[in-house]
């Protein structure tokens, strides 16, 4: 697609990127984030592996994910979007087709490894152009972007299916061949900023050198990691993480220990999945209008009490504390947090900076869900394990509404 003809079109190119990174996201949470819950129970029953042992390839994935976020966005600052992108997508490819012939732990463990290591690329890159292309809308076209995970998590009773009908090895190199034949097309869309090819950010038409010059942030990397307020930035997303990547991979197995039916367990997936695509959307919206620290503070609370919810389950009507509660909760914070990031500190450095602020989190998501495990392969319970993580969370809510723009000179 050549863009000087996009000038010339009603919809602006930023959309366009909006539409592909959504696609990127949508893969990465279909075949991992989420997908992981699914392929987690027939893994355990075909190999006898214990839950701590199996999990802990989501924790390898976590730690790949944080570890490489602020690589690719030092990557992304460097040689702009695509290329980290297409690069990341092969590797990640690759880890999948190699999930799909594993035989051992040691192999299952270095599929997870590739598949961190390549896909880690789509929490970053895709964000971070967004964040060049978009000003008045930021956060709604980040939540857009973002709520392809939602729908990841919509089709989780398809994937359920696939694998029933089809096999886990077939299913994981489906998903290898779509990243070379899907996602490397789609990566080709992402354009870093608009300026070189004569567009504005929000879409205002040709930009003049005036304007170009006021749209450059001021605040360094260096600086921003001087201050206090990034760092709190950063515990606020860690706690964010905490519950959702401790709980996730176990959620169904929890669910079928504690006698929810596993179709209808499967299918509180897609009511998570309904709560997190109106989350991202409308949270996005609002964090363009609304005091993003109070958006934040209000998804906090609804995580941290969805999580003790979940803990205490023995209804099928308790589903709806994963559905609504922590689906609506983590939804809003996802675009807000980044959102936030970008408005204090600019977009020079955005890329960098939101990479590395999920590195604190991948230590609390390399840990949880092995932790998880052994907590109820040792106890026979995740209750335990799950109330702390909830309870972590909902302490950590005040923290959000403390959060101050740092008074920063440029240079």
């Amino acid at each position: 697609m050549r863009l000087h003809r996009a000038r010339s079109r009603a919809i602006f190119f930023g959309w366009y990127i909006v539409g592909a990174s959504f696609v990127l996201m949508l893969m990465y949470g279909f075949f991992l984030t989420y997908g992981f819950a699914v392929f987690f129970p027939v893994i355990l029953d075909e190999f006898g592996w214990s839950k701590a042992e199996t999990s802990l390839a989501y924790g390898i994935l976590a730690v790949e994910a944080g570890a490489m976020s602020p690589v690719y966005g030092w990557l992304v600052h460097r040689f702009g979007t695509r290329g980290p992108l297409m690069a990341g997508t092969v590797v990640g490819g690759a880890g999948l087709l190699i999930l799909s012939q594993m035989n051992s732990l040691p192999v299952f463990y270095a599929g997870f490894l590739l598949a961190g290591l390549g896909l880690a690329a789509y929490y970053t890159a895709p964000i971070a152009a967004i964040a060049n292309w978009f000003r008045v809308r930021r956060a709604q076209a980040m939540g857009m972007c973002l709520a392809g995970f939602a729908v990841a998590a919509l089709l989780i009773p398809v994937l359920r299916w696939l694998v029933e009908g089809f096999g886990w090895r077939a299913v994981l190199a489906a998903g290898g061949i779509a990243s070379f034949c899907v996602c490397l097309p789609v990566c080709l869309l992402l354009r870093h900023r608009p300026e070189p090819y004569g567009l504005a950010v929000d879409g205002g038409g040709e930009v003049a050198p005036e304007v170009a010059e006021d749209l450059r942030p001021e605040v360094s990397a260096r600086q921003a990691l001087r201050t206090p307020v990034y760092w709190l930035i950063c515990a606020v997303y860690t706690t964010a993480f905490l519950s959702l990547s401790g709980m996730l991979p176990h959620l169904l197995q929890f669910y079928r220990e504690v006698g929810i039916p596993g179709d209808l367990a499967a299918f509180s997936f897609s009511g998570y999945a309904v709560a997190s695509l109106i989350g991202r959307i409308g949270g996005g919206y609002l964090s363009d209008r609304i005091d993003k620290r109070r958006i934040i503070a209000a998804s906090h609370l609804a995580i941290g009490l969805g999580t003790i919810g979940i803990a205490y389950t023995s209804e099928p009507w308790h589903l709806l504390y994963f559905s609504l509660f922590v689906g609506i909760g983590y939804a809003i914070a996802a675009p807000a947090i980044p959102a936030l990031i970008s408005d204090v500190f600019g977009t020079r450095s955005f890329a960098l900076l939101y990479g590395l602020s999920i590195l604190p989190a991948t230590l609390f998501w390399m840990i949880a869900p092995g932790f998880a495990g052994w907590v109820s392969d040792h106890f026979g319970t995740y209750q335990l394990v799950f109330a702390g993580m909830g309870w972590v969370t909902l302490l950590a809510t005040p923290l959000a509404l403390l959060i101050r723009t740092p008074k920063l000179s440029g240079h």
